[in-house]
Order: C-alpha cells, then sequence, then structure tokens
C-alpha cells in the first residue's frame, strides 16, 4: 500500500469514525470514494459499492463546520454520476438522521424488505445499521437533481 492510499484511507476513516459511522465492513477493493478536500483537510467523503445493476450509497459524511454549504450534495452527485457511467440502475442507502437531504435529491423510501437480495444481505442491513434506519432507492436511469 503506498502513502498516498494509506492517508487517504486514514483520512477517511477519521472521519467516518467521528461522524459516528462505520468504517470496520469497508471492503477497499470494492468501493469507490468521492472525496472533497480544503486546504488538505478532507471536509466531506461519500461511497458506492457496486453489486451488479445495483449500488449501495453509503459512508456519506460532512465535517461539522461544513455542513450546510453544499458540500454533501456535491459529494453525492460525484458518486450518483459514478453509478451512472457504471450504468447501475438503481442505488439503494440506509440513513438515521438524513431521510429529509436524500429526498431532496430524489430518494425515495422504502421497506427494507424491498431491497434487492444483493444489498438486503449486506451487513449494514444485516447488523450494522440499527433497526429504525429508513431505506430509500434512487432510479439511476432518470436524472437526479440537486436543489
Amino acid at each position: 500500500m503506498d502513502n498516498d492510499f494509506k492517508a487517504y484511507k486514514d483520512d477517511i476513516i477519521l472521519l467516518l469514525a467521528n461522524a459516528g459511522l462505520p468504517t470496520s465492513d469497508i471492503d477497499w477493493k470494492n468501493i469507490h470514494f468521492e472525496t472533497e478536500y480544503l486546504n488538505d483537510v478532507l471536509i466531506a467523503c461519500g461511497a458506492i459499492e457496486i453489486y451488479g445493476e445495483y449500488g449501495l450509497l453509503r459512508s456519506l459524511a460532512v465535517r461539522e463546520e461544513h455542513r450546510g454549504k453544499g458540500v454533501g450534495e456535491k459529494v453525492t452527485r460525484n458518486v450518483l454520476e459514478i453509478a451512472q457511467k457504471r450504468e447501475i440502475k438503481k442505488i439503494y442507502l440506509l440513513t438515521t438522521d438524513a431521510e429529509e437531504f436524500f429526498k431532496k435529491l430524489g430518494f425515495v423510501s422504502i421497506l427494507k424488505t424491498e431491497a434487492p437480495t444483493a444489498i438486503h444481505k449486506l451487513p449494514q442491513f444485516q447488523d450494522i445499521c440499527p433497526d429504525s434506519a429508513v431505506c430509500m432507492v434512487l432510479s439511476i436511469g432518470q436524472p437526479f437533481q440537486i436543489s
């Protein structure tokens, strides 16, 4: 592992841990992170894991002092653009506190059991996220919007 990748991983893990998001289950070989740095400090990140025609949006975090400034929307938009390029049909996520943020981007709430098996069997669905987490989906075939 080269030093640049190690520093990148360390930055992401620290930001996610500070946001209370899980890091132990990250499969660094099956995930694509989008990051936003300001003055060499990671201020936001978000990722997509791809499972065939489906994706899992996860690990979206913004440093507290940069929230509400459009940084989270920018990172999310970049992740969704990757999903479009990879021809992902639907992207799923679980959230405990950002349902309204994702609704503004076109995601809709669904029952966790409505997620396809490839997504539903992931650790986030099985035991990492609490039962109270809201499952959401976005069909990638149609343009998404950032308000």
